[in-house]
């Protein structure tokens, strides 16, 4: 069965319920022969909110209609609006196309039956309309922003290449991870050193009970790749380290003691600017793209002027980590 997300459909339903059953005839006058359809006062309307009910008839159908349920109006440009979430190939059949309709109808349907029981009040269900509202608002807005990126053309992509060479001329590097120590902690250091090689499966573990570096201890003290004259205090080392794992020190440093751990090593590398440009007019436009976010939270700031507790906010509780599952009894 085919599947579909119909939210948009959802959330404007909610703000204008479906009326079922508006295609009731009026009472007949004893004199009179019964009316058929007539049209409305007022247009019927898409799937985007139900028409009123007609006190002299039925919704008149629009031509491109191909669904009625109550007032609401399902047309051709909503269907093919729809299309656009199935494979190409779902909406080729007669077949295809009738399923993805009777979805849009069921979907419908739901829509209705919710409001009707009040779903739509309930404090948790609107919580989540209204994120979903907020949600859209800003993506929309940041689509209409972004769409003022300029085009990069060759001549730009060239002179940016030039003018920054040393991006695509890369020197030998080495990729390294280390455990750091205090300058006061050299046995330490000089024990870890031991157990490692004892059990060098321990690093991930040994680095985030004993690393002063905060920044990475908690993610086995990755420093990236380091060129010859980064840290230098552990690259020249670390350009002396031949295999993977292989580990070294402890080192000393005016930071304290390290011990490094080789993850890869690699060879020096130049780009043509024929092999930059795959990559080079994605990174141009993200440029462009955060001076546009940083322009518009400068006006917006100065605008609005949004006043920050953050007093408050160091008061709060953080989120609580959920409980773990207890073990199953053996």
């Amino acid at each position: 069965m085919f599947k579909i997300n119909r939210i948009v459909l959802s959330v404007l339903a909610l703000a204008a319920p479906l009326c079922l059953g508006c295609d009731k005839k009026p009472a007949e006058e004893p004199s009179k022969p019964a009316k058929t359809d007539t049209p409305m006062s007022e247009p019927a309307t898409s799937t985007g909110a139900a028409a009123p009910a007609n006190e002299a008839g039925p919704v008149a159908l629009p031509s491109n209609a191909v669904a009625r349920i109550g007032g609401q109006i399902i047309t051709e440009d909503d269907l093919k609006n729809e299309f656009e979430r199935y494979p190409p190939e779902i909406s080729a059949t007669p077949d295809g196309r009738k399923n993805i309709l009777r979805h849009l109808v069921e979907q419908s349907l739901i829509v209705h039956e919710a409001t009707e029981k009040g779903f739509d009040k309930r404090p948790d269900i609107k919580a989540k309309l209204d994120e979903y509202r907020r949600r859209v608002l800003q993506e929309e807005l940041m689509k209409e922003v972004y769409s003022k990126v300029p085009e990069v053309s060759d001549a730009d992509m060239k002179k940016y290449y030039d003018d920054h060479l040393s991006q695509f001329n890369l020197p030998a590097r080495v990729h390294l991870s280390h455990i750091q120590f205090d300058a006061t902690e050299k046995d330490l250091a000089n024990k870890v050193m031991a157990e490692l090689r004892k059990s060098p499966d321990k690093w991930a573990e040994l680095c985030k009970q004993h690393s002063r570096d905060t920044f990475t201890k908690d993610r086995g003290g990755d420093l990236g790749p380091l060129a010859a004259d980064q840290r230098p205090y552990v690259s020249r080392e670390g350009f002396k380290l031949q295999k993977k794992g292989q580990m070294a020190g402890p080192i000393q440093s005016s930071l304290g003691f390290h011990i490094i751990r080789l993850e890869n090593r690699y060879q020096p590398e130049s780009k043509s600017f024929d092999e930059a440009k795959k990559t080079l007019k994605v990174q141009m436009q993200g440029h462009e793209r955060i001076k546009l976010y940083t322009e518009l939270m400068k006006n917006l700031k100065e605008r609005l002027k949004p006043e920050v507790m953050e007093a408050r906010v160091e008061a709060m509780q953080g989120r609580k980590p959920p409980t773990p599952a207890a073990s199953p009894t053996p």
